[in-house]
Formats: C-alpha cells, sequence, structure tokens
C-alpha cells in the first residue's frame, strides 16, 4: 500500500489538473471585445505585457497579483485571439470563478466605462 505522502501527492496533482483543465475549457469566445482578463506566463515582463496589449490594440487597464494576470479593454472584435497571438496563455470575458476565490480579479466583471462617459 502506497505511503500517506504518496497518496496526498497524487491528490494534489489531480486536483491540479482538474483545476487547470476546468480554467483552460473556461475560456471565452476568441472573438471576444471589451474588458478581458489576460494570463500571461510567470516569466514576462511588464514591458512585454503592455507591449502585446498595445500591438493587439488594446488598453492597460489594471494588473493583479502575480502582475502576468492583467485586465485590459479593446472595442474591436477579436481582441482576445489578437492577444493570445501576442503571448497571452489564456483570456477571460469573465472571472472564472466566484468572489470567494477571484477576489480583485472579479472587479474585472464590472462593465468598463470609458473616462470620456463619465465627464
Amino acid at each position: 500500500m502506497p505511503s500517506n505522502s504518496t497518496l496526498i501527492g497524487c491528490f494534489v496533482l489531480v486536483a491540479f489538473a482538474a483545476m487547470a483543465m476546468v480554467l483552460w475549457a473556461s475560456q471565452g469566445d476568441a472573438s471576444e471585445d471589451g474588458l478581458l482578463i489576460a494570463v500571461f506566463p510567470p516569466t514576462a515582463s511588464e514591458r512585454t505585457i503592455m507591449e502585446a496589449v498595445v500591438a493587439a490594440d488594446g488598453t492597460f487597464v489594471r494588473s493583479s497579483l502575480p502582475e502576468t494576470i492583467i485586465v485590459a479593454h479593446s472595442t474591436r472584435d477579436g481582441f482576445a485571439e489578437r492577444l493570445k497571438g501576442q503571448g497571452a496563455w489564456l483570456t477571460y470575458a469573465q472571472a472564472p470563478f466566484g468572489p470567494e476565490l477571484g477576489g480583485c480579479l472579479v472587479l474585472a466583471s464590472v462593465p468598463f466605462e470609458p473616462a470620456s462617459a463619465l465627464r
């Protein structure tokens, strides 16, 4: 019979794999525009991420923790696809988790109001 540490290790591995599959499957349509959450590789620098958002014809809204998870906005269709073309691993139109787990990222589901509309 396997040891307790082996069983715990197997459970953690299976749980992580299941979570990764759920996050991957909950991505939005690649043609989406508007306010998106984008996940970049952990090695991406702030400059690389900013350049990717601009190259995808978007506007940086804010970063989260870790800084490679960002919120960005674009009014052009296909923003999610363009962000992935610039190096984003995943994109979400809404947070794929509830407020209990989402923390500050859940605020990304609040409708985007351009600064000019607030005047």
